[in-house]
């Protein structure tokens, strides 16, 4: 055995996912190894996508251009499921692979014939994730939502709020990609293991409001079971304690104190000049005064400054960096987890394996563009393929 290769070299994946959790998904089961064939409507592989018309903002309109990093390691094609052909050519594909990725509402799939429950028949080794908003049953399961919906009803706003106690609208990072993307890959990952022991396939069903709530699961300990009050919480880890937030320097950017344990502290005090805040700091009941008096000592020099002091020592301050500066970071340069690969800068695969490794091997699949190479791989002749193309079945990407 290659021991070289990636640890899900030769799996199959289907990726009928448009948006953030299931591109996400499939993308670091590419880089893990498997091979993701991608399917988008003819209409994404004929101009601007979906996202580039509608919205001007460049972490959307990106998606299904040559830098989108969600869709490397992937091949694509395009076809429309709407139509005979189409549903016979995506079909073709999921009895020939161990998994399938589906982000749409319950019970959609089951109007084109391509449910698991209508593939296992004839692929009882099949996989099917479904990613959706609020999961297969309940009231909300067929109602709309998006990142900020999932979060909200998760409980999680109630710990992001402003100083003045009104909800934060964080990035879609905790419904989207956490509780969505990642949970599809464990979910997917552990009914591989089981159908390695069992020889049969399954649904795999990702809420992603269950997937945020899991994320909280070790949160939710104490107020699910009466213990303590969730408000008390902001006065913690949310921002209360002196000694773990974000403070402004003089230059407008930001550091991150994090120094938590006493010995953290001391030293960040001692460094500052304000050891005599230390007694303050235990009890916590001088805290305004406390972070009043870092944020003064703070904002009297730039962060480079700041940092140059706390080199080599334990305190837990690090830069807040904006999403630019990241390159430069030693850290990050150092473990290389920013990589040019195909002309694009991306971030590298994660996390590390030392005998099967994951890697980038191909750059981002343009809407479509495989859709020739995989109908010929499927047995269609040359005939064949120009009837269902000028049908529009099915649509043929550019370079």
């Amino acid at each position: 055995m290659d021991m070289s290769l990636p640890p899900l070299h030769r799996l199959k994946i289907l990726d009928l996912s448009q948006h953030a959790p299931g591109p996400f998904a499939t993308m670091i089961l590419g880089d893990l190894g498997a091979e993701v064939t991608h399917v988008v409507h003819p209409a994404a592989s004929s101009g601007p996508s979906y996202f580039q018309q509608v919205l001007d903002d460049p972490l959307f309109g990106i998606r299904f251009s040559s830098k989108d990093t969600l869709m490397r390691n992937k091949r694509s094609i395009a076809l429309d499921l709407k139509t005979e052909s189409g549903r016979e050519v995506c079909r073709q594909l999921a009895l020939q692979c161990d998994a399938m990725v589906v982000e749409m509402r319950p019970g959609k799939l089951a109007k084109f014939g391509l449910d698991h429950a209508s593939l296992k028949v004839a692929n009882p080794g099949l996989i099917t994730c479904y990613i959706s908003g609020y999961g297969s049953d309940g009231p909300r399961a067929q109602s709309a939502g998006h990142d900020l919906n999932y979060v909200a009803l998760s409980g999680a706003l109630e710990l992001m709020r402003d100083s003045n106690g009104e909800p934060l609208q964080p990035q879609n990072i905790l419904a989207d990609y956490a509780g969505g993307g990642y949970l599809a890959v464990i979910g997917i990952l552990a009914a591989l293991a089981a159908r390695a022991r069992t020889g049969q396939g399954q649904e795999i069903d990702v809420g992603m409001l269950d997937g945020a709530l899991l994320t909280l699961a070790d949160l939710f300990s104490a107020p699910l079971n009466g213990i303590g009050r969730v408000s008390n919480w902001r006065s913690t880890l949310g921002g209360g304690l002196p000694n773990y937030r974000c403070y402004r320097c003089s230059d407008g950017r930001y550091l991150a104190v994090a120094a938590l344990e006493k010995r953290f502290c001391e030293t960040l005090l001692s460094e500052l000049n304000l050891a005599h805040l230390l007694d303050d700091l235990d009890n916590g009941r001088n805290n305004a005064s406390v972070t009043q008096a870092l944020a003064s000592a703070f904002g009297e020099k730039p962060r480079v400054y700041w940092l140059d002091l706390f080199d080599g020592k334990d305190v837990c301050v690090t830069p807040v960096l904006e999403m630019a500066e990241i390159v430069d970071e030693p850290q990050v340069r150092a473990r290389e987890l920013v990589v040019d690969r195909f002309g694009v800068h991306q971030i590298a695969p994660a996390p590390r394996f030392s005998e099967t490794p994951s890697s980038i091997r191909s750059a981002p699949a343009q809407p479509g563009y495989h859709t020739k190479e995989i109908l010929v791989e499927l047995g269609y002749d040359q005939m064949s393929i120009e009837r269902i193309i000028a049908s529009g079945a099915v649509g043929l990407g550019t370079p």
